[in-house]
């Protein structure tokens, strides 16, 4: 072929979506291959807005290349202090005064991996527990009075009041870890949970994108849940991607420390859009879905082993009108797992709070 331009391959492993383009469309045994010309802005293409991409999990996300978050919260670690201070114009008489702090959860985020210390140098007491009034919703007029008792507790969007009690001078510090999405409890599934475990997994490739997962189990029943939101956007590339929220349900059982059943999986749709060198902006819309048969095992050293035993994934991808591509509409199925494909994945367990039981 003697006309300049760039071969990009549709593959079944990584599940690629470069866009046929109205050149050439060639197929092989490893999936489509399809030649997309110089003439072609690179705007007219749907998944190709980073240098790379491979699988994370049965071919559900897409990492591209080194991805920049942008304005992303997501995984940064806050940190809010309250005191206990001398009241000003207490005279000779020593009155405490409560110094809280006000803080906010955003929208689209849960707060995460709470940590907290306490000191108190005039009693000599210190702690690292949350007491039953040191968090408060401004949004459900309560005080958080269940905080106290988890070490896997989550705070949904919304402002809070910090506080902590005591003699003058004691001081307490709470953190946390903005994450995307809902908080990984469901609490109506974990009300009627004998256990509840936690795996977070991420691929050899990228240790830094970390998903979770959570399990409730009744009996040997087992009940999974998935509802993550990330955001992929490459500047080097000019491409800007929606966030992108993964749902999704298990159902299967449990025998000894292997969970084994089926797992079905949908990426709500999204866009990607990239600015056009002629003037305007050019875009598709995405969306994925899929259905696989996992078994997982809960090893003794807080890590898993996951293998994938048999499933199918469908992507699909839909151009504005505006863009020079034909069809408009692409639909890709792929086998899952990929044949003679190692997807590399990662991960670790934790058993969280058993619910609170009569």
């Amino acid at each position: 072929m003697t006309q300049h331009g760039r071969f990009y391959r549709q593959s079944p492993v990584s599940d690629l979506l470069y866009p046929p383009s109205q050149a050439r469309n060639l197929s092989s045994d490893h999936g489509q291959l399809f030649y997309l010309p110089s003439t072609v802005s690179l705007g007219q293409s749907a998944f190709l807005f980073g240098r790379r991409i491979f699988v994370l999990m049965w071919a559900i996300l897409y990492i591209l290349g080194e991805v920049s978050a942008g304005e992303s919260l997501e995984g940064k670690r806050f940190t809010v202090e309250a005191r206990v201070e001398y009241a000003s114009g207490a005279g000779t008489h020593v009155e405490a005064q409560l110094v809280p702090a006000d803080f906010t959860v955003p929208e689209g985020y849960y707060a995460a991996e709470l940590k907290y210390s306490y000191g108190d140098a005039k009693s000599d007491r210190q702690s690292t527990s949350l007491g039953p009034k040191s968090i408060y919703s401004y949004a459900e007029k309560r005080y958080l009075s269940e905080a106290s008792s988890s070490a896997d507790f989550y705070l949904k969007p919304g402002k809070y009041r910090f506080s902590v009690g005591g003699r003058p001078g004691a001081v307490g510090v709470l953190s946390y870890t903005l994450r995307r999405g809902r908080p990984p409890i469901d609490e109506k599934l974990a009300a009627a949970a004998d256990r509840i475990i936690q795996v977070l997994w991420w691929s050899k490739d990228a240790p830094n994108r970390k998903n979770p997962e959570t399990y409730y189990i009744v009996g040997t029943k087992v009940t999974g849940t998935i509802d993550h939101t990330f955001q992929d956007f490459d500047p080097q590339q000019g491409f800007q991607a929606e966030p992108q929220t993964i749902k999704g349900d298990f159902a299967g059982t449990i025998e000894g420390n292997v969970i084994r059943g089926v797992w079905k999986i949908q990426i709500l749709p999204y866009r990607v859009t990239q600015a056009n060198p002629q003037g305007g902006v050019t875009g598709s819309t995405h969306s994925y879905q899929s259905s696989c048969e996992i078994q997982l095992t809960l090893l003794s050293d807080g890590r898993i082993s996951q293998s994938f035993i048999d499933g199918l994934g469908e992507s699909v991808v839909e151009y504005d009108a505006s863009v020079n591509v034909n069809p408009k509409r692409i639909v890709h199925r792929h086998k899952i797992p990929p044949e003679g494909v190692d997807l590399k994945i990662e991960g670790t367990w934790k058993e969280l709070r058993p619910s609170k039981k009569p």
